[in-house]
C-alpha cells in the first residue's frame, strides 16, 4: 500500500511539473523599463543546488529527481570549495520594452553556462569562461564577455545557471562571493553605450601616449640622447597596449579571440622591454650602479627568451608575463633607490613616477578582485597611474637635461678660467718685454689718445644725434600706424555691436504680438550700451500666454550673450520640454544655466539672471487667471484702484547656486487691469547729485499714472526719468513693460 501511495504522489508531482504548476511556486524577477543593473543574488527569488558531480546535465538538473535539492538562496551559505559547482535557478518576467538583456558574472567564476527552454521546447545554451583561450559562445564588448538572455517583451522564462570555480580560497577570504553584485542583469543597450564611452576614454589615454611619444622622439632627434629614444618607444608601445583591449585593431589585424589573447600578452611586455633600456640610460647605471646594470641586461635577455617561447612555442605566456612584470618593477624600483641615494638628483623623479604607477596598478588589481568595489578603478586605475608616471618621467628628463647643461656650463666656465689665466700670464710677460718701448712712446701715445678721444667723442655725438632722429621718426610712424589700426578696429567693433543689436532686436517680441493679445501696452527699453543684458519675452501655447522680463548679469556685449542664452533656454523649456508652471520653468532655467555655463566646475563663471515670469489664462470674457514666479524681480498689478506688488524669491537664476525651488503665486485679475514688470536698472538711475531713483519713487510714479492710457503713462515715466537723471551717466540697462488685460 505504501509503494502504491508513493507512486501516486510521484505521478501527481510529475503532472504538476509538466503542467507548469510547480514552476509557479518559483518567484519571478521582474525587469522594467527603468531597470539598468539588476543583481540576482541580492534577491530572495533565486534558488541554488551544490554538487561535486561535474557530469550532471541540464536534463538531469531540471528533472523532478533534482527539484528537491533546490533551496532558497542564502548568500551566507553560498561558499565555494575548490573545483565546486553551483546551479542557480531563477525565473524572469520581462515587463520592459527591450528584449535584449545580458548576464554579467564579473570575474569571480572560472566558467559559467546558462540553459533555458523556449516555448517550442528547444534547449538554448550559452557558455562563458574567464580562463584564457577557452572557447566561448557569448557576446563580447572589448575583452568583457556577457551571457545573453533571449527574453521577448511581456514574457517570462525560467533559467538555469551553472557556475564553476577552480580555486575559491582567495575569493572567499576577500568576501567577494558574498557581495550583492556577483550576478547582474544589464540592458544590452546600456552595456553597448558604456562600451562606446569606454572607447573614447581609453582612446584619450592612448592619444596622450602617442602624442608624448612623437614629442619625445622629436626631442631625441634634437638632443641625440638615447633616453629620449627608448622613452618614446615605451610610450608608443604603452599606447598600443592601452587601446588593444577595445577591439579597435581587431578588424585590421583579423585575429580571433584566441589569437587576440596571444597577441595581447605578447605586446604587453614591450613597454617593460623599453622601460629597462630607458632605465639604463636615464639613471646612467653603467656609472652609478654597474652591478645592477648587468642585472638589467639579464632581464632584457629573459624578455628575449619570453618572445621565443611566446611566438615560437606559445607556452607559459601568462606565467612569464606576470614574472617579467614583477621583475621589471622590482628592478626599476631598486635601481632608482640606489642611484637616488648616491646623489643623482633626477633619480628622485624616476622613483616617484614608478611609485605612482605601482599605486595605480595596485588600485586596479584591488578593484579586479572586488576588494574595492569600483569599476572605474578596475578599468582606468592602471592607465591613470601610467599617465602620472609618464608626466613625472618627462619632468625628470627635463630636470636631467638641465643638470647636464649646468655641468657643461661649469666645464666651459672652468676652461674659460684657465684660458683667462694663461692669457693673463702671457700679457704680463709681453708687458715686461715691451715696458722699455712703451716708456719711449708714452708721450706720443698720449697725444694720439687725446686726438682719438676727441674724434671719438665727436663721432659718438653725431651717431647719437642720427640715432635719435631715426628713433623719433620710427616712433612717429609707429604711432600713426597704430592709430590707423585702432580706428579700423574701432569701426569693425562698432559695426559688429550694431549688427548684434539688430540680432538682439529680432528676438524681442514684435509690436503686433502685444496689439493682438492685450488692449494696451507700453515698453520702455533703454540699454546702457548699444546691446543690452535686459530683454522681454512672450510665448503663446494654446490658451496659455507666457510673459517674462529678464535682467541678465552685466550689460553691453556680455549681457547680450546672456540674454541670448536665456531667450533660447526659455523657448526650449516651454516648447521642447513642455513645462508650463512658472515655478518649475524657473527651476529648469536655473538647472540649464548651471549646466550650460558649467558653473559646478568653473567656479569663476558665476553669471546668471533675475526674472519675473507670469502665465496668463483667460477664464471667461471678464476674468484672467494669473500664475507668477520671480527670481529677485517683482510683479506689480493695478486692480480695483490699488497697485499691488508681489516680490518673488530672493535668489537669482544661475550664479553657481545649488538646486533651487521657487514659490508660485496664483491670483485672478479682471479685464482692464494692468500688469507691470521692470528690471533693477530703473531704481539704480542716479541724479547729477548721486541720488538714486529708488523703488519707492517708481511705485509712487506708477500709482499716480495707473488711471491713464498706457501710452500716456509711458510718456510720463520717460519724462520723469529724463528730468531726474539730467546729464548724469546711465548706470545700467532700463526695461519697464506694462500690459492691460
Amino acid at each position: 500500500m505504501k509503494h502504491i501511495l508513493r507512486v501516486c504522489i510521484f505521478f501527481v508531482c510529475f503532472c504538476l511539473k509538466n503542467t507548469g504548476l510547480v514552476a509557479d511556486t518559483l518567484p519571478q524577477i521582474v525587469i522594467r523599463n527603468n531597470t539598468e543593473n539588476l543583481s540576482i543574488l541580492s534577491q530572495t527569488q533565486v534558488f541554488y543546488v551544490s554538487s561535486k558531480e561535474k557530469a550532471i546535465s541540464f536534463e538531469q538538473i531540471s528533472s523532478m529527481a533534482y527539484d528537491a535539492r533546490f533551496v532558497a538562496f542564502n548568500k551566507e551559505k553560498l561558499l565555494f570549495k575548490d573545483n565546486d559547482i553551483v546551479w542557480l535557478r531563477f525565473s524572469i518576467e520581462n515587463k520592459s520594452e527591450s528584449a535584449h538583456w545580458l548576464v554579467d558574472l564579473g570575474t569571480q567564476y572560472d566558467s559559467a553556462a546558462i540553459f533555458f527552454m523556449d516555448k517550442a521546447q528547444n534547449l538554448h545554451t550559452y557558455t562563458d569562461g574567464s580562463m584564457l583561450f577557452k572557447s566561448q559562445k557569448v557576446k563580447y564588448y572589448g575583452f568583457f564577455s556577457y551571457l545573453p538572455l533571449e527574453l521577448p517583451v511581456n514574457s517570462s522564462q525560467t533559467y538555469y545557471l551553472r557556475l564553476e570555480i577552480y580555486k575559491a580560497t582567495t575569493l572567499q577570504n576577500k568576501g567577494t562571493l558574498r557581495s550583492t553584485n556577483n550576478v547582474v542583469i544589464q540592458n544590452e543597450k546600456t552595456v553597448a553605450e558604456d562600451y562606446e564611452q569606454r572607447k573614447y576614454f581609453v582612446s584619450a589615454f592612448a592619444a596622450i601616449y602617442v602624442i608624448m611619444a612623437f614629442y619625445t622622439f622629436v626631442l631625441f632627434l634634437h638632443f641625440r640622447d638615447k633616453s629620449y629614444l627608448f622613452f618614446a618607444l615605451m610610450l608608443f608601445s604603452s599606447g598600443l597596449v592601452t587601446i588593444f583591449p577595445l577591439d579597435i585593431l581587431n578588424g585590421f589585424l583579423g585575429f580571433n579571440k584566441v589569437q587576440e589573447s596571444y597577441f595581447y600578452f605578447t605586446i604587453i611586455v614591450l613597454p617593460w622591454f623599453f622601460l629597462l633600456f630607458f632605465t639604463r640610460y636615464y639613471l646612467q647605471l653603467s656609472i652609478y650602479a654597474p652591478f645592477w646594470d648587468k642585472i638589467v641586461w639579464g632581464i632584457i635577455g629573459l624578455i628575449g627568451m619570453y618572445y621565443t617561447l611566446a611566438i615560437v612555442f606559445n607556452v607559459w605566456i601568462i606565467i612569464l608575463t606576470i614574472i617579467i612584470s614583477a621583475l621589471v618593477i622590482l628592478i626599476v624600483l631598486i635601481t632608482s633607490i640606489i642611484v637616488s641615494a648616491k646623489g643623482f638628483r633626477p633619480a628622485r623623479y624616476f622613483l616617484l613616477a614608478n611609485i605612482f604607477y605601482l599605486i595605480g596598478r595596485l588600485l586596479g588589481m584591488l578593484a579586479i578582485f572586488y576588494v574595492i568595489n569600483s569599476k572605474f578603478l578596475m578599468l582606468n586605475a592602471s592607465s591613470i597611474g601610467g599617465i602620472i608616471q609618464i608626466f613625472l618621467f618627462s619632468v625628470g628628463l627635463l630636470y636631467r637635461l638641465e643638470i647636464m647643461r649646468q655641468e657643461l656650463a661649469k666645464e666651459k666656465e672652468e676652461k674659460q678660467r684657465m684660458i683667462e689665466s694663461e692669457k693673463e700670464r702671457l700679457e704680463k710677460e709681453v708687458q715686461a718685454r715691451t715696458t722699455e718701448i712703451e716708456m719711449q712712446r708714452r708721450t706720443l701715445k698720449q697725444k694720439n689718445e687725446e686726438l682719438l678721444a676727441n674724434e671719438e667723442e665727436l663721432r659718438q655725438n653725431m651717431e647719437e644725434l642720427e640715432t635719435n632722429q631715426e628713433v623719433i621718426k620710427k616712433q612717429r610712424d609707429t604711432l600713426e600706424k597704430a592709430f590707423e589700426e585702432l580706428e579700423i578696429k574701432n569701426i569693425r567693433i562698432t559695426d559688429s555691436i550694431r549688427y548684434a543689436k539688430r540680432i538682439q532686436s529680432a528676438i524681442l517680441p514684435d509690436e503686433n504680438i502685444f496689439h493682438a493679445y492685450f488692449q494696451e501696452h507700453f515698453v520702455i527699453f533703454k540699454p546702457k550700451d548699444v546691446v543690452s543684458g535686459d530683454f522681454y519675452w512672450f510665448e503663446e501655447l494654446g490658451d496659455l500666454k507666457f510673459f517674462a522680463v529678464v535682467d541678465c548679469t552685466g550689460h553691453g556685449v556680455p549681457g547680450a550673450f546672456m540674454s541670448m542664452i536665456g531667450h533660447t533656454l526659455l523657448n526650449e523649456i516651454i516648447n521642447n520640454k513642455h513645462i508650463y508652471e512658472p515655478n518649475l520653468i524657473l527651476e529648469q532655467l536655473h538647472t540649464s544655466i548651471v549646466e550650460t555655463l558649467n558653473q559646478q566646475q568653473n567656479t569663476h563663471l558665476q553669471d546668471g539672471m533675475d526674472i519675473a515670469l507670469c502665465c496668463i489664462k483667460q477664464q471667461d470674457e471678464r476674468d484672467f487667471s494669473i500664475k507668477f514666479s520671480g527670481a529677485k524681480m517683482p510683479l506689480s498689478y493695478f486692480s480695483n484702484a490699488e497697485l499691488v506688488e508681489i516680490e518673488g524669491d530672493k535668489t537669482s537664476i544661475g550664479q553657481g547656486n545649488a538646486m533651487l525651488s521657487f514659490q508660485q503665486y496664483e491670483f485672478v485679475l479682471q479685464k482692464g487691469d494692468t500688469i507691470y514688470m521692470k528690471t533693477d536698472g530703473t531704481k539704480d538711475i542716479i541724479s547729477p547729485k548721486k541720488i538714486r531713483f529708488g523703488s519707492s519713487r517708481i511705485r509712487e510714479m506708477l500709482q499716480k499714472s495707473a488711471y491713464l492710457p498706457l501710452q500716456t503713462q509711458k510718456e510720463i515715466i520717460l519724462s520723469q526719468i529724463d528730468e531726474f537723471q539730467g546729464n548724469a551717466e546711465q548706470r545700467d540697462d532700463i526695461l519697464i513693460v506694462g500690459v492691460k488685460l
